[in-house]
């Protein structure tokens, strides 16, 4: 198709729905500027300060991305994605250090299940809620098309995370894609003498679900890897993907375009709070 992209190693595509999303450093920022909202709130109860939260999990899938065409990845971890380099500050199961867990008057505080802590009134939904309502100034919240109200940084990502996902599950229909699967089925059964009919079946095998990458597990990897990159069809997929994300934009464009302005607002809000002098 025309304007088909070809996806290299170490390169992130980027989709139209992207734009809705905070990226991995506007997710960290608000992140840091809601954490020190929350402990300036906990402190001012004398209880100590809460640890930094980790990334969303749809940033290290981002990330992902630049890494579906890397031989060398798949020659070492096959289709264990968990091993594959993790984006900087985000954690798995495999990577997370331990942690102290924070005291149950801390959460209690936190979260607003007390409504007093030694006889201070506790916010209606704690440090937490101080913290997003700080961050959430001056922003007018849009309404989903069901006419939900999305109302804070949570359900605008899902919002808008659903709508890319939808368009990624029209994308696999999509006869352009189905195809180019058919493309790469034939180059791994021709040139590999492997029989997969689409990517998605090579990557989600049963017999990949092992604490250990076995050999065949590599092998297969280092093949799909070969043929995606032979009949181009990440570029194919991405491409159709991108078409029904903007689609998804057309159709939605009010709530979007509020979306982005939110994000817009909560970063400037986010900056301010880390630009001040407290710590």
């Amino acid at each position: 198709m025309a304007g088909t992209p070809t996806p290299v190693a170490g390169t992130i595509a980027h989709l139209p729905l992207d734009a809705y999303l905070p990226d991995a450093k506007q997710e960290a920022a608000l992140g840091r500027a809601r954490m020190r909202l929350a402990n300036d709130c906990l402190r001012g109860y004398g209880l100590a300060a809460t640890g930094e939260v980790p990334l969303s999990g749809f940033q290290q899938a981002r990330w992902r991305r630049g890494q579906l065409l890397d031989e060398r990845l798949a020659q070492k971890h096959g289709f264990h994605y968990t091993r594959y380099p993790q984006l900087p500050g985000s954690r798995t199961k495999s990577t997370a250090p331990p942690r102290s867990q924070p005291s149950s008057a801390t959460v209690a505080v936190l979260t607003g299940r007390v409504a007093s802590y030694r006889g201070k009134p506790v916010p209606a939904g704690g440090c937490r809620a101080t913290a997003d309502a700080r961050l959430a100034a001056g922003i007018t919240w849009p309404v989903g098309p069901k006419g939900q109200r999305l109302g804070d940084f949570g359900a605008t990502n899902n919002f808008a995370l659903s709508l890319q996902y939808q368009a990624y599950e029209r994308a696999l229909r999509d006869d352009q894609v189905v195809q180019a699967a058919r493309r790469w089925s034939a180059c791994m059964k021709d040139r590999h003498h492997l029989a997969f009919d689409t990517p998605g079946q090579a990557t989600t095998d049963r017999r990949w679900a092992t604490k250990t990458v076995g050999t065949l597990e590599r092998r297969v990897a280092v093949a799909s890897v070969r043929c995606q990159l032979d009949v181009n069809y990440l570029g194919v997929q991405q491409a159709v993907q991108a078409a029904y994300e903007k689609e998804a934009i057309r159709a939605h464009t009010h709530p979007l375009q509020a979306i982005k302005k939110a994000l817009h607002k909560g970063m400037a809000n986010a900056r301010a709070v880390l630009d001040s002098t407290s710590p």
